[in-house]
């Protein structure tokens, strides 16, 4: 018995001998022996058979218990090797499914997704059905709708292909709209007959223009040259050596670090308190802006002082100390915001946005008087100069930043003023 639609009349046709019943008003099929793990079988992934015993249908393998009418969607999207998982929200269930093999959180479609694959996919039902709720296969998802929220109104013309070649090496969402932006500006440029054919020299000559025109950074440079060769790598197999364009000249610039006088005075001049309180972890954990406002209240561990940073860049999870000072503006704010889900909310259920945080600050370091042209990561520089200052190990400085090389975190030696300051100037030995 099922709730008739045409779409499922057309699947279950292909069982063996389907005929309906009028007397029993219902649907049935040849006598099998463990019919319902044929049925299952046959049907994998899509639909789940129930068997009833007398007049309760009770599903197959499913523990009776209070909770088992709590429906689990999900749907199974092989050419991105995903499934994905719509639920009622529940701390117990997100907890239960960061336990399966590749979890990942959707903001834009609001939607969790997994490793696919016919192995994964047991386990999520295993698992799911052991913990008392009920998998479904739904149609919860379409690929279009990832790629619309992904691309924006800015990118239109990158193809799908590329997109999902993207998702499925797991790039981040950032990654994914800078790359899709830069595509389709490049592809604006040029006819369709002409894109797979042109040369190293055109596409170079491409590239100058843009940058030196509207005088772009290195940085914009590097990400532009990235984005054409995946494009012409998942497209038409060309590959890297094939499109050899100039680098630009790594810059060696000095970060902008804020003296510990100028950090409390933008404390200080934050009356709000949840305000206040953002600041402050930025500078005391050296957390990156994407990471704090991505900061859920089941990440602080109390008891061990720790907060645990998840997905940062490079989607590596790491641990940040949670000092008695920085715990106890917390436990105020907490107290009296009140958070259900992030540490720091905004609007609806969302968290808190990157660019409000941008604008505590900008309005903090104009009332606190302060010139330097600091950014939010400029809190993060401070953070690991102001440690190593204070005799923390370079490495354990480097764990706490979260940094692949230890190179990267050896630029702020040369800004620490712990050995600087203890040369003697030879004006000083002059007598005058």
């Amino acid at each position: 018995m099922f709730e008739s639609d045409e779409d499922t009349l057309n699947d279950l046709s292909l069982l063996p001998d389907l005929q309906w019943s009028q007397s029993h008003d219902c649907w049935h099929i040849c006598d099998l022996e463990n019919h319902i793990t044929f049925l299952n079988k046959s049907f994998w992934g899509k639909y789940q058979f129930l068997e009833f015993q007398g007049s309760d249908p009770v599903t197959m393998n499913v523990p009776k218990g209070e909770d088992t009418n709590e429906i689990i969607h999900y749907q199974e999207v092989c050419e991105e090797d995903r499934i994905y998982i719509k639920f009622r929200y529940s701390e117990n269930l997100i907890a239960l499914i960061k336990t399966l093999d590749g979890p990942y959180w959707h903001r834009g479609i609001k939607l969790w997704s997994i490793r696919g694959g016919k192995n994964n996919l047991e386990t999520f039902r295993k698992v799911m059905l052991k913990n008392h709720y009920r998998p479904i296969s739904s149609a919860i998802y379409q690929p279009e709708e990832r790629a619309e929220y992904i691309q924006g109104d800015r990118s239109g013309n990158v193809p799908v292909k590329v997109l999902n070649y993207m998702v499925l090496r797991n790039y981040s969402d950032h990654t994914i709209k800078a790359y899709s932006s830069l595509i389709s500006r490049f592809l604006r440029q040029w006819d369709n007959e002409q894109i797979e054919n042109l040369s190293t020299n055109q596409i170079n000559d491409y590239i100058y223009e843009l940058v030196t025109d509207n005088n772009y950074s290195r940085s914009f440079q590097n990400q532009m040259i990235n984005a054409i060769k995946l494009y012409y790598r998942v497209m038409y197999g060309r590959l890297s050596e094939d499109l050899e364009a100039p680098r630009p000249k790594k810059e060696r610039k000095l970060p902008i670090v804020l003296s510990r006088e100028e950090i409390n005075s933008i404390i200080n001049v934050i009356s709000n308190k949840k305000q206040r309180v953002i600041i402050m972890l930025i500078y005391a954990t050296g957390v990156r802006l994407g990471e704090v406002i991505q900061i859920k209240l089941g990440d602080i561990d109390i008891d061990r002082k720790l907060i645990f940073i998840r997905g940062g860049k490079g989607k590596k999870d790491r641990i940040v100390p949670l000092s008695d000072k920085l715990y106890q503006n917390l436990r105020g704010y907490i107290s009296m915001y009140k958070p259900e889900e992030y540490l720091f909310e905004g609007n609806g259920d969302s968290h808190y946005s990157a660019r409000s945080v941008q604008q505590i600050l900008k309005r903090a370091l104009i009332k606190a008087g302060i010139k330097k042209n600091a950014s939010v990561h400029s809190l993060r520089h401070s953070c690991a100069t102001h440690m190593l200052e204070s005799g923390t190990d370079l490495r354990l400085v480097q764990e706490i930043l979260g940094h692949t090389s230890i190179k990267t975190t050896e630029i702020y030696t040369h800004i620490s003023t712990r050995n600087i300051l203890n040369v003697q100037s030879p004006l000083d030995s002059l007598d005058f």
